[in-house]
């Protein structure tokens, strides 16, 4: 997890304060405390970065990343999984790399195939790459969502961030609450699906979405969408092997890392099937970290959804999964008194 943000001027008229977005980027500390980046022209572009590093750890990793040419510069939140694949289809295909991450990838990829290329990423991602030469820029959301991007179109300017906090302070007249938004979140906890965000002028950019600023154009492009096709003439066996592979190799491609990569584990079937898959080639012990209540604070409400007054206890389900795979299980107390003393305002 990383935070990206940046700022980008329709006119020379309209300026960029340079240390107010450092201000504004600082507040996403948290998301990337191993490095802060940031680079601009005066009255034209701001970009930073608030990295995490997980793959390739040197400095050399660092954003905003510039490509060979010096024509392109990025600033990317998230993880392209098969970045490694497609690094050896770029090398064949001419380019250079002076690093091994996958910041270097996409920005290769880009290059080479231009908007196409996310349609080669297995990753989550949250990206902006600006071209120096054309004054454009191009940016774009995973397919499912994960990684945030949110923007706004205000006073001539583009600005974007991986969260809404960051625009709000360099733009407070933006601060204008989105009732309805807010109001439908309330009633049926809906809010992330829809690109209405809880602050009238601020927007987010939709899942499997390209958004590009051109020549002074804007625009929005949806460029992937769920497969429709069926497999009808297949048996279940059948089913259960290609789903296997399919699930297994999910998992082993997200375990690429430079750093320790540890697993929330509940009591539920999702995280369950994850580590038990990735116990299959991950031979080490393996850490893993649950929230635990306490179970007598369940009142009938919290156990209607199930059949008789049952115990809801995560903790000993865990602890059993813990011993047949040899996990290193950290379960963590979460008393609810906890909760008040860690908001902010």
């Amino acid at each position: 997890m990383c935070g990206i943000f940046g700022i980008l001027t329709n006119n020379n008229s309209s300026s960029i304060d340079s240390d107010k977005v450092q201000k504004s980027a600082i507040l996403m500390s948290h998301r990337g405390p191993d490095a802060y980046g940031q680079w601009g022209i005066q009255n034209k572009i701001e970009l930073a970065h608030c990295r995490l590093s997980i793959i390739d750890l040197s400095s050399e990793g660092n954003q905003p990343f510039f490509s060979h040419c010096n024509d392109y510069v990025i600033v990317f939140n998230g993880e392209i999984y098969n970045y490694i694949e497609i690094r050896n289809e770029l090398k064949l295909l001419g380019h250079n790399f002076r690093t091994n991450s996958d910041t270097e990838v996409l920005l290769n990829s880009y290059i080479e195939w231009g908007e196409r290329c996310v349609c080669k990423f297995n990753g989550d991602w949250a990206f902006a790459i600006y071209n120096i030469k054309e004054n454009s820029l191009f940016c774009s959301r995973d397919r499912f969502g994960v990684k945030p991007f949110n923007y706004a179109l205000t006073k001539g300017q583009f600005a974007f961030s991986s969260e809404i906090k960051s625009i709000l302070h360099y733009y407070p007249h933006l601060r204008q609450p989105n009732y309805n938004v807010i109001a439908n979140f309330c009633r049926n906890s809906l809010g992330a699906q829809t690109e209405d965000t809880w602050f009238v002028g601020i927007k987010r950019l939709l899942p499997a979405h390209n958004l590009i600023i051109k020549n002074g154009k804007f625009s929005i492009y949806r460029y992937w969408d769920y497969p429709t096709r069926t497999l009808n003439d297949i048996s279940l066996n059948d089913a259960v092997v290609i789903y296997k592979d399919l699930f297994q190799n999910a998992v082993k491609l997200r375990m690429r890392s430079d750093v320790p990569v540890g697993t929330t584990l509940s009591s539920g079937l999702d995280s369950s099937s994850i580590v038990s898959v990735l116990r299959n080639f991950y031979k080490n012990s393996h850490k893993t970290f649950t929230a635990v209540f306490n179970p007598v604070e369940y009142d009938s409400l919290d156990k209607s959804v199930y059949k008789g007054d049952i115990l809801i206890d995560e903790a000993s389900i865990v602890e059993k999964l813990a011993c047949d795979l040899n996990l290193d299980a950290h379960l963590i107390n979460i008393p609810d008194t906890d909760f008040v003393n860690e908001l902010h305002s």
